[in-house]
């Protein structure tokens, strides 16, 4: 089964959730639940969009949320990768707007 787009914001949002579960800053908290709510919207934005799972330009993106994905999961487990973790993260989401373009003006 091909990789989805969908299916990698869900497994990101997934790993963002174990993230706040970690103690972490107040400005990390902050910037997860703004990340959650973004991806969130990304999420429901690739349901309306007519997205064809194979499409060549929506493979940037999904390489960016893996990446995302894989940050988190090593945030997990040694918080002092928290900050790179929600780079990563804004990064990918960012690469998911450009296809589904929400205009959302998402976090710098």
């Amino acid at each position: 089964m091909a990789e989805t787009l969908r299916g990698n914001l869900s497994d990101t949002i997934n790993e963002l959730n174990k993230l706040l579960l970690l103690s972490v800053s107040e400005e990390e908290d902050t910037r997860l639940r703004q990340l959650r709510r973004v991806y969130k919207n990304l999420w429901e934005e690739t349901i309306l969009k007519d997205l064809q799972a194979n499409a060549a330009e929506l493979q940037p993106a999904i390489a960016s949320l893996q990446e995302a994905r894989q940050a988190a999961v090593e945030a997990v487990q040694d918080s002092q990768k928290v900050a790179g973790a929600i780079d990563k993260a804004v990064k990918a989401a960012k690469a998911v707007d450009k296809i589904v373009q929400t205009g959302m003006g998402l976090l710098a």
